[in-house]
């Protein structure tokens, strides 16, 4: 029996669409075509539809579920690693990386940042990389306004002139 070639146009559809509802702000849409799309992925055994499905709704969950992201995130990485799918091994690190920042995991965050911005650099890949890029100054910047505040005095004297005022002044 050989396969027509409209068999899985419904699958490639399905991770197109999802894609375009995602970026245009429409998340139920997004999330009708990720579940047909994974359903026929299933049905006809196209796999290497399933980690890209997978991560789209990962997106999706991010707010609602971090959770549930994680989990698909690492569904998602796994096949694409089994399947040898070095872009989507990419995708999914960095979509770990955001979701541990969002979360305030910083070093899992880095880790999955650092490996996304790495692998997307060897592929030449160039509109991904700024991404993961932005992700990491994000990470880091985060952190450095935290550390400065974290150090920083509260009674010091500041540029203005003026002091913190300590607890035990009156007013």
């Amino acid at each position: 029996f050989i396969t027509p070639r409209w068999y899985h146009y419904s699958t490639v559809t399905s991770t197109v669409t999802a894609s375009a509802y995602l970026a245009a702000g429409c998340p139920e849409e997004a999330r009708t075509e990720i579940r047909l799309g994974l359903a026929a992925a299933t049905e006809r055994n196209a796999w290497g539809y399933r980690p890209t499905l997978l991560r789209l709704d990962a997106e999706l969950l991010a707010q609602e579920d971090p959770t549930g992201a994680r989990e698909r995130l690492e569904e998602a990485l796994a096949l694409a690693v089994e399947l040898e799918m070095r872009p989507e091994v990419a995708h999914c690190h960095l979509g770990l990386g955001k979701l541990y920042r969002r979360t305030g995991t910083r070093q899992e965050a880095q880790q999955h940042l650092a490996t996304a911005t790495t692998m997307y650099r060897e592929m030449d890949m160039r509109f991904w990389l700024e991404r993961a890029e932005a992700e990491m100054k994000e990470l880091t910047g985060s952190a450095n306004r935290i550390s400065i505040h974290a150090r920083r005095d509260p009674y010091e004297e500041r540029p203005d002139g003026g002091r913190g005022k300590h607890p035990h002044d009156q007013d």
